[in-house]
This record gives structure tokens, sequence and C-alpha cells, in this order.
């Protein structure tokens, strides 16, 4: 992970049914980027993107995304 926003619209409480829903923002060569939807009831209350890079740890540096998870990414 490289950077995450994120922008709250209103508060969550003790015992608040959180549902959160994630979809796909972008699709680059070593990254990836997700974008959270958190809301109570039907109600959002934040709203927050991530940016994803692939590191290879043999060379300690961004790499292409696997052909199998980006092809499960772009479903």
């Amino acid at each position: 992970m490289v950077h995450v926003e994120m922008d709250w619209s209103a508060a969550l409480r003790y015992d608040d049914s959180l549902a959160i829903q994630v979809t796909l923002g972008h699709v680059g060569t070593t990254s990836f980027s997700l974008r959270y939807a958190l809301a109570v009831e039907g109600q959002e209350r934040a709203a927050a993107s991530a940016v994803y890079v692939i590191v290879d740890a043999a060379i300690q540096g961004k790499a292409s995304l696997p052909t199998g998870f980006r092809t499960a990414l772009e479903r």
C-alpha cells in the first residue's frame, strides 16, 4: 500500500452494523487501486481509496501484476 485517502461524512458509533463495499478503481502495470464505501443502514458514512503496488522482494522494487491476479481484479 502506497497511498490511502479517507473522507468521513458522518460518525460511526459503537454497535453500528457497518457494510463495506469494495470496488476496483484502476489497474496499471505494477499497481492497482480499490475504492471503499462504508455505510450504516444504507447511509454512507465514509469513502476511501487505496493504491497498492506489487513489489518483488528479490529485487526490492516494483514488479508487474501477475497475470492471474490481474485477471481476477478485472472480473
